[in-house]
């Protein structure tokens, strides 16, 4: 490839920016620079503008041919536009390189991959050769193709300038120029160029392809006049720096590079007009231009030597007036600047009044006092009179200080406690390291190196956690930094240098570290640090706040992006309570109320789709996603934050209104809790955390649960208390309470643990269908299994949102679950070293490679996707596969039958014809580190060793040895089936499946099991029945005499009897008539019956695609009586042998709709 001009002169000019794009931003962001390089800015600014070089798209392969793109350039969706990917390829023409789009309904983004240092007041010209072909919109514009640039500050969007266009045309078009030129504004230092296809609006986007030629930036050049250097002479103490201020005529030249030098480098150095002495003497400071030495400009500095005398001190305030329990901080000057002591010792007339530490000034009681500041010579002081003013606290007083006492616990703290006590070390030594590695320089660019960015908005989020950490450290009881008055006055004047210069109004990257994530820590730092916060302090922080939340109901675009966003969810709760804190803070009674009155109380949803609560216990958010787990907890830990702010006050939140949350946690959590884990099927893409995994998540839960005790009613306390130690107690795999963050929580537990009062709950019993997120939880003594699915309602997954969950994609697929006493099996580095392609319990297509993101948050095509539970001990759930959202034609009908000792899975109807084999995943278990898992199949041991492969026609049984002691599975295949066996050691990292993950490297060993369907199946089927925690030879013995009999598999009917209870689970997958033993249905339906022979029959159907008005089912009895009959059901006798039922399924949301009768008849065969 030809290499390209200018690499060398703009190499140190743009720095790359690896950070991908966040959702609906128009482009990625880059550093601050200050001047462009004197060469480049004679030619090309854009590097590879004819595109001569490629690299590895990485994370937007999927947009790409192969996956190449140009090197330095971008290509995005605006994923707003409802149209599709455009997808683009390199081709070569006449031996160049060119990019190809295709476009449908697009809006679309063809970008240099980092926004571009300019001058200010400049002249820039831009260029794009293209040609397009059919290229339509239906914006009223007809613009379907613009030249963009965006004039920036740092990462502000100050301007877009379009500056030319193509018009919806039909045909090929020939070569064209779109050109254009701008100046920049005084204020600009950054541009963006985009090629935008269609325009940015929903429905808006291009059809058609469009070619680019290249696409190039050229700055008009502006010669540099004259040099000012300011002060034209200095004087400085050895050792000591100072800085050199310098002014450029014209401020807009194009050659800015200065070159700074000493006349004596042993007197003073000097680096960009930074001053440094280092011996007594004179020396002349000259910078001249890089590019013309004969424009310059000097400045004389006198460097001293030896002690410099102290020759006065002043303080910033003369008097301070004051109400009590306030603070202020007194600065010293000492004069001259360059003086050898600054050090000051401080007193006070009255400390009954007033307290002084290092200037900082606590007022104590009513009265006056005079706080003396003495240099160390003892030959100058200063003085401020104080007068202190009785204060009476209002109630926003004592709710900010409630607040406070929240965030720093110190009522909990029990030193003697070595948890504590540890806990409280380390909040000490963390806030030591990130004191020593605070910037405190005046003319500081970041306050943390590693949280420097001006474009990664994480950064700022960052920067207040920080601050709040070493808040934390100056507040807290026992703390080595207690009371330091050093460390206050860092932290006070890093947060007014982050509200000037970073939380300012500017927004860039991700909305919520404007909205939510920095302004929650903002007001708790606040909260904490308010007696020595002025009021001007007070009203700046604050106003910042209330400029990026402006109402508590919404969120907005960032970095240019103009859309609005109503809040909900966890979300919502966030938001009101940042209101809600920053209206405390400020006493805004309107605000207070706002925060408040908007705050989500849980309201059961019980109609439509989308994020909530609903009635099953089932909770979805962002659209269609299983969340419980993550934001979930989000919204549970945001609610006891609000609850514990209001309560007791004038805003006090209904009481009434509380129980639903009470009994979110016994219905929503407590189910997908197994002995502190969290289950990971509603841990979203959160699964791919390696720092938090099932027990993080878990432990988070049980955090938040145990903050509720506080204030629930007694008998959901109890219950709260009981379900808590029995957590606790019954995982020893790791010290929970140990993981607990906060003091009083860990306070709590052990109070809850050491109370022989409270009893543990014990195992918690019951089949679980959350129809409403596709998620199914059957939990039985020694083991819960769990079934992930998705629908026309839920997503398949989320993955590849802020660089997380990478390789989801088959996680909604029929992913089985089996949590017993292996604890590890799922937080021992499951996620980034399982086969992701071949995850248990899935019919897949498993040798096509999908791009990263395909299918994340997509819906199928079907709706027949729940099922039916009886008694609330067992149930049937089924799923109609299509994986059409992958690009391939792969479909099928999977069922699972839930009994008390076994889990029968059965599949029919599984096709595809893309010329590839289709596998279904009996198993893939997580082994011991040494891999040698007994593994037996039919009575013969095989082999132990790792990358050992089996396939074995006709097994009847196999049988897995566990991780632990209760952790053994048996399998059994009612068909003889041809199953391949795999003991396998995987090898990956973190980072495999999120951006920001570990690197390190991890082997862990996987026992897989697999039944291949062949290449192109039309009508595959399975069986298989799982059989938890059962040994070797009680598996066999099963297969000798199942408990379990296939009543049918094909591809309308799947059905299972379970002969010990006498319960038949029916899946119907049509609308017709079927008939299956003694029971009929017309309708699509899920069905569950049992019948005590001659006695009696229940039932329980669901209509699992959500859609139908009735099913009705026939019974094949003599029904004598009802029992008990859902008033959703209607019943007609059709003949002395035969009842009808009706069942009204409108509104159901897949609930299952019950019936006992008595009977007349003989028993069931």
């Amino acid at each position: 490839m030809r290499k390209i001009l200018n690499l060398v002169l703009v190499i140190c000019l743009i720095v790359p920016l690896s950070i991908p794009l966040i959702e609906n931003a128009a482009i990625a962001n880059s550093e601050t620079f200050s001047s462009l390089d004197s060469d480049v800015s004679l030619g090309e600014l854009l590097i590879n503008n004819e595109f001569d070089d490629s690299e590895d798209a990485g994370t937007f392969a999927y947009m790409w041919e192969n996956g190449q793109k140009p090197v330095n350039w971008d290509l995005r969706n605006w994923t707003n536009s409802g149209g599709a990917n455009p997808q683009a390829k390199l081709i070569q023409d006449q031996e160049k390189n060119m990019v190809q789009i295709d476009l449908n309904k697009t809006v679309g983004f063809f970008q240099y991959y980092n926004s571009i240092p300019v001058n200010p007041n400049s002249i820039y010209h831009f260029n794009a050769k293209v040609k397009t072909k059919d290229i339509q919109t239906p914006h009223s514009s007809k613009n379907a193709v613009t030249l963009r640039v965006e004039q920036l500050k740092d990462s502000t969007v100050l301007a877009r300038n379009d500056l030319a266009f193509i018009k919806n045309h039909s045909g090929e078009s020939d070569w064209v120029n779109l050109s254009g030129s701008i100046t920049t504004r005084s204020d600009t230092n950054h541009v963006r160029v985009i090629l935008i296809t269609g325009q940015v609006s929903a429905g808006n986007g291009s059809t058609g392809t469009i070619w680019v030629d290249s696409l190039s930036m050229k700055p008009e050049v502006v010669s540099l006049e004259s040099i000012t250097l300011a002060p034209e002479s200095l004087a400085i103490p050895k050792g000591a720096t100072a800085e050199l201020s310098y002014t450029l005529n014209p401020k807009n030249a194009t050659f800015q590079d200065l070159e700074w030098s000493s006349s004596n480098e042993a007197v003073a150095s000097v680096e960009n007009g930074k001053v440094t002495g280092l011996s007594g003497g004179d020396v002349i400071i000259s910078v001249s231009s890089k590019n013309d030495p004969s424009i310059n400009a000097t400045s004389t500095v006198t460097i001293f030597e030896g002690d410099i005398p102290v020759k006065g001190i002043s303080l910033n305030h003369s008097q301070v007036r004051l109400n009590e329990g306030k603070g202020t901080i007194l600065t010293p000057t000492i004069s001259p600047s360059y003086a050898s002591n600054h050090q000051v010792v401080w007193s006070s007339s009255n400390e009954n009044i007033v307290k002084v530490n290092g200037g900082v000034i606590q007022a104590l009681q009513p009265g006056n006092a005079v706080i003396t500041a003495t240099t160390v010579d003892g030959n100058h002081q200063a003085f401020t009179a104080i007068v202190v003013d009785q204060y009476e606290e209002d109630e926003y007083d004592q709710m900010r200080k409630k607040w406070a006492n929240y965030i720093i616990q110190n009522t909990y703290i029990d030193l003697a406690n070595p948890l504590i006590k540890q806990k409280i070390d380390k909040l000490s030594e963390d806030a030591k390291v990130l004191w020593a590695n605070m910037n405190k320089s005046a003319d500081r660019k970041y306050i943390w190196e590693n949280a420097s960015s001006n474009t990664n908005s994480a950064d700022v989020t960052t920067s207040f956690r920080n601050l709040k950490t070493l808040t934390s450290a100056y507040a807290t009881e026992g703390s080595e930094l207690q009371g330091n008055p050093d460390l206050l006055k860092d932290i006070i004047k890093s947060l007014d240098w982050m509200v000037e210069n970073r939380y300012n109004g500017n927004h860039y990257n991700n909305w919520w570290d404007w909205q939510i994530g920095s302004p929650q820590l903002l007001n708790d730092i606040t909260a904490v640090l308010y007696e020595y916060l002025s009021d001007e302090q007070l009203v700046e922080y604050m106003n910042s706040i209330k400029t990026y939340v402006p109402r508590p109901t919404h969120y907005y675009g960032v970095g240019g992006a103009t859309w609005i966003v109503e809040a909900t969810g966890a979300n919502l709760v966030d938001l009101t309570k940042v209101a809600a804190v920053q209206g405390i803070i400020s006493k805004e009674k309107a605000r207070v109320i706002s925060g408040r009155d908007h705050f989500p109380m849980i309201e059961i949803k019980k109609s439509g789709t989308g994020n909530g609560l609903y009635s099953d216990g089932s909770f979805v958010d962002h659209s269609n996603i299983a969340y419980t787990g993550t934001y979930g907890v989000v919204l549970l830990g945001s609610m006891v934050d609000m609850i514990y702010l209001l309560d007791n006050s004038s805003f006090t939140l209904n009481e009434e209104d509380l129980n639903n949350i009470y009994d979110m946690i016994l219905n929503a959590f407590q189910p997908v809790i197994y002995r502190g884990l969290m289950m990971d099927m509603v841990n979203g893409r959160a699964i791919s955390r390696g720092n938090v995994q099932d027990i993080g998540h878990g432990v988070g839960a049980m955090e938040r649960i145990i903050q509720y005790m506080e204030f629930a009613p007694k008998e959901y306390k109890s219950k709260f208390e009981s379900m808590v130690k029995y957590w606790i107690s019954s995982n020893d795999s790791v010290n929970m309470i140990e993981r607990f963050s906060r003091i009083p929580v860990i306070t709590m537990a052990n109070k809850i643990i050491n109370d022989s009062s409270i009893q543990p709950r014990g195992e918690l019993i019951g089949h679980y269908n959350f129809a409403n997120m596709d998620r199914v939880v059957h939990r039985r003594p020694g083991y819960v299994f769990g079934i992930s699915m998705y629908s026309n309602r839920i997503g398949a997954y989320e993955g590849n949102m802020n660089g997380e969950n990478t390789k989801g994609f088959y996680t909604g697929s029929g992913m089985t679950y089996l949590y017993n006493n292996d604890l590890q099996q799922y937080s021992g580095d499951f996620w980034p070293t399982v086969d992701s392609y071949r995850l248990p319990g899935t019919t897949v297509d498993a040798t096509k490679q999908l791009p990263v993101g395909a299918g994340t948050g997509k819906t199928s095509p079907q709706s027949w996707v729940g099922g039916s539970t009886i008694e609330g001990l067992y149930g049937t759930n089924g799923m109609f596969l299509d994986q059409s959202i992958y690009g391939v034609t792969l479909k099928g009908k999977k069922s699972w039958f839930m009994f008390d000792n076994e889990i029968i899975a059965l599949g029919s109807g599984i096709q595809s014809n893309d010329g590839r084999p289709i596998e279904t995943i009996v198993e893939n278990r997580k082994l011991l580190d040494s891999g040698n898992n007994a593994l037996y199949v039919d009575h013969q041991k095989m082999s132990s060793n790792l990358g050992w492969t089996e396939e074995k026609i006709g097994v009847n049984w196999s049988h897995l040895s566990g991780n632990a002691k209760g952790s053994d599975i048996g399998y059994y295949f009612p068909e003889k089936t041809e199953v391949k066996f795999q003991r396998e050691a995987r090898t990956g990292s973190w980072k495999d499946i999120n951006t920001t993950g570990s690197e390190q490297l991890i082997t862990r060993n996987y026992m897989k099991m697999s039944i291949n369907h062949g290449v192109n199946p039309s009508n595959g089927s399975y069986s298989y029945v799982i059989l938890p925690n059962k040994s070797k030879e009680e598996t066999a013995k099963y297969s000798e005499n199942p408990d379990i009999k296939i009543l049918a598999n094909n591809e309308k009917v799947q059905a299972v009897k379970e002969k010990k209870l006498n319960i038949m689970g029916v899946n119907f997958w049509e609308n017709e008539k079927i008939t299956i033993d003694k029971l009929t249905s017309y309708q699509k339906a899920s069905v569950m019956f049992k019948e005590i022979p001659g006695k009696m029959i229940e039932i329980a159907v669901s209509d699992p695609t959500h859609k139908q008005d009735f099913i009705e089912i026939e019974l094949d009895y003599n029904i004598k009586s009802s029992i008990f009959v859902d008033p959703r059901i209607q019943i007609q006798k059709i003949s002395p042998a035969k009842t009808k039922l009706l069942i009204d399924v409108k509104g159901a949301m897949g609930q299952s709709i019950t019936a006992e009768f008595s009977l007349n008849n003989k028993p069931l065969d």
